[in-house]
């Protein structure tokens, strides 16, 4: 935790003999306002490598160190797929990991469902994920495991065959607009 009266705190705790000796006074606190320059200085470095809050090289450094190239995107767009590649890195495969990526790259209301044998299906009810969101999701599934991605549209019966990495998108139609 950063402080910030590294001055005041010096200061208080000088033996009792010292305080009232203006020299001592001066000199302990040049000794402590460069102190506390420095601690500004290293938390203003450490803050920069937040993800949250990095931008430009600090942002590139950090989609380096996770395996991520920016490919020309916006500061905002290669934040959230650095994110996206974090959740990757880190994925075991499990509900939640597939959950939260695909809450980052398609959609906040999606619907988990696990189908007999080694099939994930998320279902998408309010938007239509391109087929490059459904390739990414398909990054946070274990290997071995299908991922079906389906979502409502006009259009009832059209289904989209397995691709290369085993990714059904199937679109689904209701006269409610909401998946069957």
């Amino acid at each position: 935790m950063q402080q910030t009266d590294v001055v005041e705190n010096g200061l208080d705790k000088l033996l009792h003999q010292f305080r009232d000796k203006q020299n001592t006074l001066d000199l302990v606190s040049t000794y402590l306002e460069q102190v506390q320059d420095t601690e500004d200085l290293v938390f203003t470095v450490l803050g920069s490598r937040d993800l949250d809050v990095a931008l430009g090289r600090a942002l590139d450094q950090i989609g380096a160190y996770v395996g991520e190239s920016r490919q020309g995107r916006s500061d905002s767009v290669y934040r959230d797929a650095i994110r996206l590649r974090i959740i990757i890195n880190n994925s075991a495969g499990t509900p939640n990991d597939i959950i939260q990526a695909g809450k980052l790259i398609i959609s906040n209301n999606i619907i988990y469902s696990e189908v007999y044998p080694a099939k994930v299906r998320v279902e998408v009810p309010d938007v239509a994920p391109s087929l490059t969101a459904s390739s990414r999701l398909k990054r946070a599934v274990m290997a071995g495991v299908d991922l079906e991605v389906t979502y409502p549209t006009e259009t009832a019966g059209i289904t989209y065959g397995a691709c290369a990495s085993n990714i059904n998108v199937t679109l689904e139609a209701n006269p409610d607009g909401f998946y069957a």
